[in-house]
């Protein structure tokens, strides 16, 4: 059973916002856009694997994607956690195409694509990593010691694996290709037989996992070193990408197509969540979407339904993601797909 499901990246999102909102012509878009590109991949990767582990017995396998945790020692990220009485699984995917070859020596991965070569982290002990800090993080919930496996898999069909002949890098237990996914998983289930995790004990950890996840945030404008003044204010048309929109007799008018619409600011507070903060004032908003009157502003805010604290033009608004989502303004990848 799928306890907590994969959702696109906020990453992912955060990218695709700041090359909406990005002045044409700037240093750093080539950047953006490759970054966008390799974690869009990485993430349809991830979905691969997802549509195969969906096949396990929903009776005997709980599933959570995408976990953030921390040891107390440093917060580590789980791709794909596989939870059940006997054993617990870590995979760890990686959609990268062209040959992979595995060096024991230097305990490294060349991938060879277009006669490059190129060195990739070691996705092995990586995910060994992951596996020791969830070690750690059972014994800090007082959770009972459990077995636990680990794997990188890679996701990309076209990808070759190759070892050196002396290597001890490449083992099939730890190094997987997709299509044998689910044979690996019934290995391990061969493997332990004896129950590990009362019912009581595994209903806790679920419900601990799901507790302690922590998504992570960053500040993308920070790290990537732009300007905010670069970034564009305004509602920008989501038909032509024009802006910005001129709000008129409640409605939103782009001189450019004369597209019309009544609620695509909803798409601009999202971006200022994404690229600024998850808070937001009606002085903040007025600059953003570039509006004037400080009573149209309260009433757009107001539509949302947004919890608060404050008074008055102390009051602070909050934004979050979820909303965005039911909102359907969280679809970037079907917006790239396009």
């Amino acid at each position: 059973m799928i306890i907590k499901p994969r959702g696109i990246p906020l990453r992912i999102e955060q990218n695709a916002a700041l090359l909406r909102r990005l002045v044409k012509h700037h240093p750093k878009r080539l950047d953006i856009e490759e970054d966008l590109s390799k974690r869009i991949a990485g993430f349809r990767g991830e979905q691969r694997i997802d549509y195969q582990l969906k096949l396990l017995p929903q009776e005997d396998y709980d599933l959570f994607f995408d976990l953030r945790l921390t040891d107390h020692i440093a917060f580590f990220q789980l791709d794909t956690l596989i939870v059940s009485p006997y054993f617990c699984a870590i995979l760890e995917v990686k959609n990268i195409s062209g040959t992979l070859q595995f060096d024991s020596q230097f305990q490294q991965m060349i991938r060879i694509y277009d006669e490059k070569e190129e060195r990739f982290p070691n996705p092995v002990l990586q995910v060994k990593r992951q596996q020791l800090q969830f070690e750690r993080w059972l014994a800090l919930h007082q959770l009972p010691p459990v077995p636990i496996e680990y794997a990188a898999v890679i996701s990309n069909s076209s990808t070759i694996l190759k070892s050196s002949s002396n290597s001890r890098f490449y083992d099939e237990k730890r190094m997987i290709l997709d299509e044998g996914i689910l044979e690996q998983i019934g290995k391990w289930s061969k493997m332990y037989k004896k129950r590990m995790l009362s019912l009581d004990n595994l209903n806790r950890l679920k419900k601990l996992l799901l507790k302690h996840h922590t998504p992570y945030r960053v500040n993308i404008l920070t790290l990537y070193n732009i300007d905010s003044k670069d970034i564009l204010r305004g509602v920008i048309c989501p038909k032509c990408s024009h802006g910005p929109m001129k709000r008129i007799f409640g409605k939103w008018h782009c001189s450019n197509c004369l597209t019309t619409s009544k609620s695509t600011h909803i798409q601009a507070l999202y971006d200022y969540f994404l690229l600024f903060q998850p808070t937001i004032t009606n002085k903040q908003l007025r600059s953003f979407l570039l509006l004037h009157d400080r009573h149209h502003a309260k009433y757009l805010l107001k539509q949302l339904h947004l919890s608060s604290k404050g008074h008055n033009k102390d009051r602070v608004y909050f934004l979050h993601e979820e909303l965005f989502s039911q909102l359907g303004y969280s679809n970037v990848l079907q917006t790239q797909k396009s």
